[in-house]
């Protein structure tokens, strides 16, 4: 696969399929870290939106290291943010966290301690994390936690209720006293008090931008509230399989243009992706406006053609380059009769609904096609969408009425015309849509994570249930149908 040595084998996230291990060398590592920083900080210093950042400022980073993972023939096995011991006297020394802080494997803990240090820090430059959904959650931790997190500071001593081994707590209490500045507590007590809309810019009044790669809703809310007001920034389009494009514009709408030096790209027009022999096309052949399954080749970590799912469409091209927008994976469309209605259907004809509704919002949502229900739960006739949202109001529980559930597929018939086509057929049934209860995909998250290797740092909530397995655990934490009637 390659002559070059391997030295980690990198997982892919797991979350919507089986994970894979892809041998990486030093120069897939190189092309990924040194290649995709100085193309970053090229973009960023020619836009004056952006100042010069202090040497002497530290950027607020959220990871969630996984649990070390045995080697396999001595080569170290972990996701692509995977922290090694040697990065983490680094981190601590351009982060907010000491390194003691990249040995903790349990997400709120994990987010607890990194926001604890990061709220000490009056002059951070950004806000970081692969993920934003791990940059929602730790935001979510300060907002419930804070009082804790302050009489920690004041204590000089972490919470004794936080699972933190003892080795770990006793260097974090050494930092947690190094960094002890009452003003600066007070301060923050006092901001806190006034709610976290904003929250972001106003403990942090240096701070330039968030940045993540956003998944569902989490930017929308991350925008809606902690970091209202705060310029949110998508540098690049990365995957385990390598690095494929940056956003020259750093901001929404997060177009990509791909980087010839990073992989070789080729495409295969979506029409013909579930084809045994579809063509083939390089990026000067590809058309603005249609769509494209990508396949990569990256020889440094022996992928050849190796088609990892993404289906992108071409918006523009930057000189010869053919710039991106993407669209939805392979396997995550929902498709009874050949209709193939994606997740951003899915998702814009929920929201569309959810705006209507009563000072309510969207948390999550996924769905499922109906030969996946057990017979119990199966409708008889034509098969149909199931689909799962969990919504939050102002006003606390809020359950959907039936009519409510009913106008989703309505509004996917105006979003999705070949949905619609089969629904005025009668090919395909009106969708079964589940209320899923306040925090069901919070548990449902934590379901995944405890029996699949994925790790918290590269979560990706699936959107469209393929297992059984899952599709009970959903089923399990929904209200029962006759409550919405």
């Amino acid at each position: 696969m390659t002559k070059d040595k391997v030295v980690r084998l990198t997982l892919t996230s797991g979350t919507t399929g089986k994970s894979k291990k892809i041998p990486y060398t030093q120069q897939t590592l190189t092309v990924l870290e040194l290649t995709l920083g100085s193309l970053v900080i090229n973009i960023m210093n020619a836009d004056k939106r952006f100042k010069l950042q202090s040497p002497l400022q530290r950027n607020f980073i959220i990871l969630c290291p996984s649990t070390p993972a045995p080697k396999e023939a001595g080569i170290p096995v972990g996701p692509i943010a995977m922290i090694e011991q040697s990065q983490k006297k680094f981190l601590a020394a351009v982060t907010t966290t000491p390194s003691a802080g990249y040995d903790i494997y349990t997400e709120f803990e994990s987010g607890y301690v990194h926001m604890l240090f990061g709220i000490c820090d009056r002059y951070i430059a950004s806000i970081e994390s692969p993920f934003t959904p791990l940059l929602l959650s730790a935001f979510q931790v300060l907002e419930k936690h804070w009082p804790q997190m302050l009489n920690d500071l004041e204590t000089g001593c972490i919470s004794s209720t936080l699972n933190i081994p003892a080795e770990v707590r006793l260097e974090i209490n050494k930092q947690i006293k190094a960094r002890y500045v009452p003003e600066r507590i007070q301060f923050l007590r006092r901001e806190f008090e006034k709610g976290f809309v904003g929250i972001a810019t106003r403990i942090w009044p240096t701070l330039q931008y968030f940045s993540g790669i956003n998944l569902g809703t989490c930017n929308e809310e991350l925008c809606r509230t902690y970091t209202k007001g705060l310029l949110e920034v998508s540098p690049a389009y990365a995957g385990t399989e390598g690095l494929f494009g940056v956003n020259l514009s750093l901001t929404p709408p997060f177009l990509y243009t791909l980087v010839p030096s990073a992989v070789i790209y080729e495409f295969i027009p979506v029409e013909q992706s579930e084809d045994p022999n579809p063509e083939i096309m390089f990026g000067d052949s590809v058309k603005v406006g249609e769509q494209y399954e990508m396949v990569v080749s990256n020889p440094t970590c022996g992928l050849y053609r190796f088609r990892f799912g993404d289906v992108i469409k071409v918006v523009d091209f930057y000189n010869a380059t053919p710039t991106i927008e993407f669209q939805y994976r392979c396997g995550q469309i929902l498709n009874l009769r050949g209709e193939k209605v994606d997740e951003s259907a899915v998702y814009e004809s929920i929201l569309k609904c959810v705006k209507k509704w009563p000072n309510q919002r969207l948390v999550d949502f996924t769905s499922a096609e109906s030969e996946l229900l057990p017979d119990s739960e199966r409708q008889t006739g034509p098969a149909y969408y199931v689909i799962f949202i969990e919504i939050k109001g102002k006003d606390g529980e809020y359950v959907l009425t039936a009519d409510e559930k009913s106008t989703i597929d309505s509004a996917l018939c105006d979003q999705a015309f070949a949905y619609k086509s089969y629904r005025d057929k009668g090919s395909i049934a009106p969708m079964d849509v589940r209320q899923v209860k306040p925090n069901g995909f919070a548990e449902f998250k934590k379901y995944i994570l405890d029996n699949s290797t994925a790790s918290v740092t590269q979560f990706k909530q699936p959107r469209k249930l393929k297992t059984p397995e899952m599709l009970a655990f959903l089923l399990q934490n929904t209200y029962d149908i006759d409550s919405s009637d």
